[in-house]
């Protein structure tokens, strides 16, 4: 199976679900480490990333924002992201994602109306990158 069926069932089983939320019109100042997943429909200044590397899901809202590294295993943007981006098994940029960020990515779907400045890199460890 495809790397872009796994993010299209993820999506369909987990849209709209979320532990943990910043609420619109919340500002957090300062890093947020969850587990789980974490949906954000506010501002984060400040890192965000999974707890010990766990296979946590963020998801950034339409109204959301991110001013800061971001390390998880999955990761939706709707929203804005501006700094160091490291999503270990899969990104999704919707046509309303804005992205202003360098991206090591394992898969990455990019849909069109997404701005996006910055280099995407492969990661090295991608199963998608071995030979068989």
């Amino acid at each position: 199976m495809g790397g872009n069926a796994s993010i299209h069932r993820f999506e369909g089983k987990h849209a709209g679900q979320a532990s943990n939320l910043v609420a619109a019109g919340m500002v957090i100042a300062g890093d947020v480490v969850f587990s789980g997943s974490l949906r954000i429909d506010g501002a984060v200044r400040g890192n965000v990333r999974a707890v010990d590397d766990a296979p946590a899901t963020l998801v950034i809202g339409v109204q959301g924002s991110v001013d800061g590294s971001i390390d998880v295993a999955r990761l939706v943007i709707h929203g804005a992201v501006t700094g160091h981006v490291k999503a270990r098994d899969f990104i999704k940029l919707h046509a309303t994602a804005r992205a202003r960020c360098d991206v090591e990515y394992a898969v990455a779907e990019i849909q069109a109306g997404a701005i996006i400045q910055g280099r995407f890199v492969l990661r090295p460890e991608s199963p998608s990158n071995r030979q068989p």
